[in-house]
């Protein structure tokens, strides 16, 4: 039996468990493209796999960047039409990936304002969860966080009383507007 290269989407059904049979070697695979195409269906247990095999989750431009794909893949966890996908698996793969230096940048405003967009369809304590996590972890930097914070519908939601919320406002630099009350106190 000749061995292949691993070439298609494996995340999949039971595509984890494939590519644990089949293995990945850095010779014959591209362990960085494979995490690009993991956009569909990743698995924390594949993304470990794809890091240790010598992934790099900042490699590629636009949608071929593992990071890309993987917040993509979170974006339709969390968007009811796409099914029953997991937000928190999708997160672990996020994490994994930033721990070993992925970082997100968007170029592109339509991916800014779609992931802006899918957090704002979530309840706000999911979506301040959520995007406490990915500031902790690192995939998303400070500028960039706040730059996604500073929309109504995000100034809206940083404004409640969510667990994270203060700090998050606080890393977006975005001041909590004063009652009349305190305002007049000043």
């Amino acid at each position: 039996m000749t061995s292949r290269p691993v070439n298609s989407s494996p995340g999949g059904y039971g595509g984890e468990e494939i590519v644990r049979k089949i293995g990945i070697d850095p010779k014959r695979d591209n362990p960085s493209r494979l995490m690009s195409e993991c956009i569909v269906s990743a698995t924390p247990g594949l993304v470990q796999m794809l890091i240790d095999a010598g992934a790099d989750p900042n490699c590629g431009e636009g949608e071929r960047h593992p990071m890309h794909a993987l917040i993509h893949n979170f974006q339709r966890s969390i968007e009811s039409e796409w099914g029953s996908r997991s937000p928190d698996s999708a997160l672990k793969c996020i994490e994994i990936a930033a721990r070993a230096g992925g970082r997100w940048r968007p170029t592109d405003l339509a991916h800014r304002r779609w992931f802006r967009t899918a957090l704002g369809r979530t309840s706000f304590r999911s979506a301040i969860g959520w995007l406490t996590r990915l500031v902790d972890c690192g995939a998303i930097e400070q500028p960039f966080s706040a730059e996604i914070m500073r929309t109504p519908k995000m100034k809206s939601l940083l404004m409640t009383a969510a667990p994270g919320a203060v700090r998050l406002r606080e890393l977006a630099e975005i001041k909590p507007r004063l009652s009349r009350a305190s305002r007049a106190l000043r």
